[in-house]
């Protein structure tokens, strides 16, 4: 078993040629995605998010999601690649993952772990991080975890010097926190990690030798009060922007009274959420989590189990498990497999696992070490998702290449507004004059459509549709085939979808025929994309002749709409 005590750190530097390595490997499995137009839909609205950001639009006010305003903040800058955005997004989220496997390279070291399984240890974390379409290009988890391995580090290399210095430990503290705030912007549900790290701290501080219970009081809340406060700098100087423009109220909004209301949609949306079907999604994702990258935290668990049974036994005294570098990363395990299975639930999004494949692999690192059989812990999913990382890799995106040319190529020809009601492939960057007009704030492919949130936008969904559609912008892209529409008509409603957007019950038939009224009778369909990798078929709109739009993008004058002309395909 590795030291109990984080050793030198000029014994323990990760060499130069596993730093190269590891930043090899975390740029082949970006590789495929480099140049992809349409990577996974959460990565097309961030990189579009960002993209309205440099056009000084603010996120809650001028375009909705939940999601930090530290993800968009972090994609603004991708996004002033241009057309080369789609090579910078994987590029950059490789470089993070390096670093992130560097400093988990770094750890194992720290706990004493050979060279060969440290570089193991971190090159499992990139290929396991990378094996699905939806973990690449920029996801969530690629850039906030890395922080999070930062945070850890900082503990681990300062270990014993912490164990006996409140001022060294407070700059320790600090730095955890600092990284953690940062985290906390790109993505909030690290807080689970946030409250184990504050706690980790907080033992440590009361822990401190030669304090009376006095000093330990006053470690306890004087820590704990500066460690708070900066982990939240980075929100507190987003919520003082906010402020100071009078929206505070739409940041509130967004990230903290709406979530009980898109809990509430859930628990009615019996066709998305149904509850059998779910907790057996629950109980398989579970088991998937705690097989790939449980394992060495469960083995663990066993073994202290089978020590205190054997202390108790032998009336040794209570066992208790000595506060440690390694024991310190062991209750991390068990901190991020909780939350990565919570955090997936009854979904299939497997980038929810990813926060607990940092301490799995580290614990399979020092497990490394001892028998022949305890290797299985890396083994095991390097033998399992470096198929599936190859296999993500060679996934052509000629397709989406060919589409984005076709659909840029229409919406081009006349400039115009687009709403984007549903489909998988986010259209608004593909023309300068799409991407400046907003048509409403709900643009996040589906929103108004999902009975999740129904209850959740603040705004009747249905009559905001309908406004929108009688501004009559000139492109519309509406699904035909998904989980809620029907394939045979595209507004017949599915009655086991109750209370959302399309079913009977939710919709007035007065309603319901004005929305197809208008789709019929100014609308002409001049693109229909066919059932994709992400979703299922979708139909471009475009207004007919002579009708005026009703909404333009800024500094472009209100013309009838023009007939579209198919462009003759390109040579090959």
């Amino acid at each position: 078993m590795a030291s109990g005590h984080a050793p030198s750190s000029s014994q323990n530097l990760v060499p130069v040629w596993v730093i190269l390595l590891l930043g090899i490997l975390a740029l082949l499995c970006e590789f495929g995605a480099m140049g992809n137009p349409f990577p996974f839909s959460e990565q097309q609205f961030y990189l579009y998010g960002g993209g309205q950001i440099l056009q000084h639009q603010i996120p809650y006010v001028d375009f909705w999601d939940r999601k930090p305003v530290g993800l968009f903040l972090l994609f603004a800058p991708i996004h002033l690649f241009g057309p080369y955005r789609f090579y910078a997004m994987p590029i950059i989220a490789g470089l993070f993952m390096w670093v992130g496997a560097i400093m988990i390279a770094r750890i194992t070291r720290l706990l004493s772990c050979g060279l060969f399984p440290s570089f193991l240890a971190g090159a499992v974390y990139l290929i396991g991080s990378n094996a699905y379409p939806d973990e690449t290009a920029g996801q969530a988890e690629q850039f906030y975890i890395p922080l999070l391995i930062g945070a850890v580090l900082l503990i681990v290399q300062y270990w014993d010097r912490i164990q006996n210095s409140i001022p060294d430990l407070l700059k320790v503290g600090a730095g955890t926190m600092i990284l953690l705030g940062m985290a906390l912007e790109i993505k909030t549900s690290c807080v689970w990690d946030g409250v184990f790290l504050g706690i980790a701290l907080l033992v440590i501080a009361v822990r401190q030798p030669n304090f009376s219970l006095t000093q330990r009081f006053y470690a306890f809340f004087v820590c704990g009060a500066a460690w708070i406060f900066v982990a939240l700098i980075p929100t507190l100087l987003i919520l003082a922007y906010y402020a100071a423009h009078g929206i505070l109220h739409d940041w509130v909004w967004a990230n903290i009274t709406n979530h009980h209301l898109r809990s509430k949609a859930i628990g009615h949306s019996t066709a998305f959420f149904d509850y059998h079907r779910y907790y057996a999604n629950f109980a398989k994702h579970a088991l998937e989590t705690c097989f790939f990258w449980g394992l060495p935290t469960l083995y663990l668990t066993y073994r202290f189990i089978a020590l205190w049974v054997a202390k108790l036994k032998a009336k040794d005294g209570s066992f208790v498990p000595p506060l440690t570098p390694l024991f310190f990363i062991f209750a991390w395990g068990w901190v991020s497999l909780v939350a990565s299975i919570q955090l997936r639930g009854g979904y299939a999004a497997v980038h929810y696992t990813m926060a607990g494949m940092p301490a799995a692999v580290i614990l399979g690192a020092v497990l490394w070490q001892r028998n022949l059989w305890e290797k299985i812990f890396l083994l095991l999913p390097l033998v399992y998702f470096t198929p599936q990382a190859i296999a993500t890799n060679l996934i052509s995106f000629k397709d989406e290449v060919a589409l984005e040319h076709k659909v840029a190529s229409i919406l081009n020809q006349q400039p115009g507004c687009l709403f984007q009601l549903s489909g998988s492939y986010l259209f608004y960057d593909l023309s300068p004059a799409t991407s400046q007009c907003r048509v409403n704030k709900f643009l996040l492919s589906g929103m108004l459509t999902s009975p999740e949130e129904q209850f959740a936008l603040g705004v009747n969904r249905e009559d905001q549709f309908l406004h929108d559609l009688k501004e009559h912008p000139l492109y519309l892209v509406i699904d035909t085939c998904d989980e809620r529409l029907s394939c045979d008509s595209r507004f017949k409603p599915q009655v086991e979808v109750k209370d959302g957007l399309w079913s009977t019950n939710a919709i007035d038939p007065k309603k319901r025929s004005a929305i197809q009224e208008i789709i019929t009778n100014d609308y002409v369909p001049v693109f229909e994309g066919k059932d994709n990798k992400q979703g299922g078929d979708y139909v471009l709109y475009k207004l007919k002749d002579r009708f005026v739009p009703g909404i333009m993008p800024p500094n472009v004058r209100p013309v009838p709409a023009e007939p579209y002309h198919e462009e003759p395909e390109r040579d090959e």
